[in-house]
């Protein structure tokens, strides 16, 4: 009996160091990490959506749209049927640059960007 009870407590006195060393938490900092990650904003199926200047834009209409002044950087997602190509134009109508085929996803300067395809 008297053999049983300093292990014992050398078992609990064990968890204990661990815990006050963090060795107990690694799943916790791994979830924090993962937290702090971006979150990606949510687009629907068939539509192409801008994010920029802390507005949001969603298009699932093909034409040819004017956008507002935009300024600096922003997101955008083509979240629209496979193979779909959104364009982005100058104020003056010249294609600046595509999103290649949907699904895609990406970061732009919108200062330039005057127009968009959707498709």
């Amino acid at each position: 009996m008297a053999v049983r009870k300093p292990t014992a407590l050398l078992i609990a006195a064990t968890f204990a160091a661990a815990s006050v060393l963090g060795l107990t938490g690694a799943a916790t900092a791994a979830q924090a990490d993962r937290s702090k990650a971006p979150v990606k904003p949510a687009c629907p199926y068939g539509h192409l959506c801008i994010w920029a200047n802390g507005n949001a834009y969603d298009y699932h209409a093909c034409g040819y749209f004017p956008l507002p002044n935009l300024a600096g950087n922003g997101t955008w997602v083509n979240n629209q049927t496979p193979g779909t190509v959104a364009r982005f134009y100058s104020r003056a109508g010249r294609e600046l640059w595509n999103t290649g085929p949907a699904y895609s996803s990406g970061t732009a300067d919108w200062t330039l960007v005057g127009y968009v395809r959707p498709c």
